[in-house]
C-alpha cells in the first residue's frame, strides 16, 4: 500500500507541474556578437503602380568581404507600405566596421492598362554605402529608403536608388518605448509618425517597463538577468543598472507617483524589491506568500499592490514602512490591476473570469464585479476620464465606466490587446498585440486606427512620453 500510494502521490504531482504555469525561456545574449535592424522606410507615393522584391541582403565590411543576411524578405513590396514602414533584417554580426550593405532585387512589375508588366531588374547587386559599427552586447540600427526619382527608365526597367540613414535624433516628448521579451530589445518610436526611430540591446528577457517623465528616464526589467535597466530617454541608452539577487527574475515594476521608489515584482524569489531612484539601488525586499507578476502603484497613497496568480492573492506593501500591510486571498485569479486616481478603487482583471473586480485597496476586499466577458489581458485607467479600458487576447478592448457598473464601449483591434497605454498629447490609445508582433495607434474619440508599428517578438510592455 506504501508504495501504491507513492506513485499515485508522485503522479499528482507530474499532472500538477504539467498544469503549472511556466516561465517563458528566455532568449541568451551572445557576448562576442552585435546586433542589426534594418527598417525600410515608407515607401514614396510614385511606388503606387509598382511593386518590387529583395531577394538578397549583405553586409559589406571595411575589407570588402561580405556577410549573408539570413533573413525571410517578404515581399513584394508596393503600394501597402507607403506610409508604413517594415523591418527587414533582425540579424548578429560580429563586431567590426561595415561600409554600408548590398543587396539584390528579385522582381519588379509595373501596373498598365492592361494589367501588370514585368520590368527588366538591375543584374548586379546595388551597393548601398553607409559607415557602421557593430559593437558587442549592443544593437545597431539603419534605415533604407528608396527615392522616388527615376523607378523606371525607358518604360521597361526597374532601376531604383536606394539610400541608408542611421537613427537621428527625435523630439523627446514624441518618443516611445516598447520591450521585446523575445528578442532582447527594446524597440524606440515616434508616436507622431508612427515609425521605430532606434533600437536597445538590453540584456536577455526585457518584459515590464515604467517612464519617469520628470526625469526622463525609463526603467526596464530584464528577467533574464535579474536586473533593471536604466534608459536615458534624450540618448536612447542604458545608462545604468541596477543589479538584484541571482534568480530574483523581475517580470514588472512600478514607480512612485513623486518618483522616488521603484518597485520590482519578482517572480523568481517571491519578492518585491523597493528601489530608491536617487541612488538606483535597492534598499529593501519584501517576502510575498507567492511569486507576483504584476504590480500597481496608487496614485494617492505610498502603496504597492503585489498581483500573485498562483495563490489567487493581492498582497498590500507600504512604502514607508517597506512591509506588507494585508495580504488578501481571492476566489478569481487575478492577473492585472489599475488604481482610479483618487486611490479609491483597485480594479483587477482575473483570469479565466467574465468579471472586472472593484476592490477596496484598505481591505482588499471585493465591493463589485462589473460584467467584461472573458478574455482578459490588459488594462489601462485613464485618470483624466475614469474610464477603465480592458483588453482582450482574442482582440478588442472594452471601454468600462465604473460609475455605470458596465461596459459602454468596444474598440475593435487587430491581434490581440496584450499591453495598453494612453497618450495624453493626442488622446490616442497604444495596443501591443504580441502575437502579430505590432503596435496600433487608436483614437479614443474616432476609435479608429490612425497608424501602426511594426515590433518584435513577443512585444510585452509600451511607455510613452506624455503617458498618462
Amino acid at each position: 500500500m506504501g508504495t501504491r500510494v507513492l506513485a499515485i502521490l508522485g503522479l499528482l504531482a507530474f499532472f500538477a507541474a504539467g498544469c503549472a504555469p511556466m516561465p517563458p525561456a528566455y532568449q541568451p545574449v551572445s557576448s562576442t556578437e552585435g546586433l542589426l535592424r534594418l527598417y525600410l522606410q515608407p515607401l514614396p507615393q510614385e511606388i503606387n503602380r509598382l511593386s518590387f522584391s529583395i531577394t538578397e541582403i549583405l553586409a559589406v565590411r571595411n575589407d570588402g568581404s561580405t556577410i549573408p543576411l539570413q533573413q525571410a524578405f517578404a515581399g513584394p513590396y508596393g503600394k501597402d507600405l507607403i506610409g508604413l514602414q517594415k523591418r527587414l533584417v533582425s540579424v548578429s554580426l560580429p563586431p567590426g566596421l561595415y561600409s554600408g550593405l548590398s543587396l539584390r532585387v528579385g522582381a519588379a512589375s509595373l501596373l498598365g492598362e492592361e494589367g501588370m508588366a514585368d520590368l527588366l531588374i538591375p543584374d548586379e547587386l546595388l551597393f548601398i554605402e553607409q559607415d557602421f559599427k557593430i559593437i558587442r552586447e549592443t544593437s545597431s540600427t539603419l534605415f533604407l529608403s528608396l527615392r522616388p526619382e527615376k523607378l523606371v527608365s525607358g518604360g521597361f526597367s526597374f532601376t531604383p536608388t536606394f539610400s541608408l540613414a542611421k537613427p537621428r535624433r527625435q523630439l523627446k516628448n514624441l518618443m516611445g518605448f516598447a520591450t521585446n521579451t523575445g528578442s532582447n530589445v527594446v524597440s524606440v518610436f515616434n508616436k507622431h509618425t508612427m515609425e521605430i526611430i532606434d533600437t536597445i540591446a538590453t540584456g536577455s528577457g526585457p518584459m515590464g517597463a515604467v517612464l519617469d517623465q520628470r526625469r526622463e528616464w525609463v526603467y526596464v526589467a530584464l528577467a533574464g538577468e535579474s536586473t533593471i535597466a536604466a534608459i536615458d530617454v534624450g540618448t536612447a541608452e542604458i545608462f545604468r543598472r541596477v543589479r538584484l539577487r541571482f534568480g530574483d527574475e523581475p517580470v514588472e515594476i512600478g514607480l512612485s507617483p513623486n518618483g522616488r521608489i521603484l518597485v520590482s515584482a519578482n517572480r523568481g524569489s517571491n519578492t518585491a524589491s523597493i528601489i530608491d531612484t536617487d541612488s538606483l539601488r535597492e534598499i529593501e525586499r519584501v517576502r510575498l506568500p507567492s511569486e507576483p507578476t504584476s504590480v500597481v502603484m496608487s496614485p494617492a497613497e505610498p502603496r504597492a499592490f503585489l498581483i500573485q496568480p498562483m495563490s489567487n492573492s493581492i498582497s498590500v506593501v507600504d512604502l514607508y514602512r517597506r512591509e506588507i500591510v494585508t495580504t488578501q486571498t481571492l476566489e478569481e485569479t487575478p492577473l492585472r490591476g489599475a488604481v482610479s486616481e483618487d486611490g479609491a478603487s483597485l480594479y483587477v482583471i482575473a483570469k479565466n473570469s467574465p468579471n472586472l473586480l472593484v476592490i477596496d485597496p484598505t481591505s482588499l476586499s471585493i465591493t463589485g464585479r462589473i460584467f467584461v466577458g472573458m478574455g482578459s489581458a490588459s488594462i489601462k485607467l485613464d485618470p483624466a476620464t475614469g474610464l477603465v479600458y480592458i483588453g482582450k487576447r482574442m482582440g478588442g478592448v472594452s471601454v468600462v465606466d465604473p460609475s455605470l457598473g458596465m461596459p459602454i464601449d468596444t474598440i475593435r483591434v487587430v491581434g490581440s490587446a496584450a499591453f495598453l497605454a494612453i497618450d495624453g498629447d493626442e488622446n490616442n490609445l497604444f495596443v501591443a498585440s504580441s502575437n502579430k508582433e505590432m503596435i496600433q495607434r487608436m483614437g479614443l474619440i474616432s476609435q479608429k486606427r490612425s497608424g501602426a508599428i511594426e515590433v518584435e517578438e513577443r512585444c510585452y510592455a509600451v511607455v510613452l512620453m506624455g503617458e498618462r
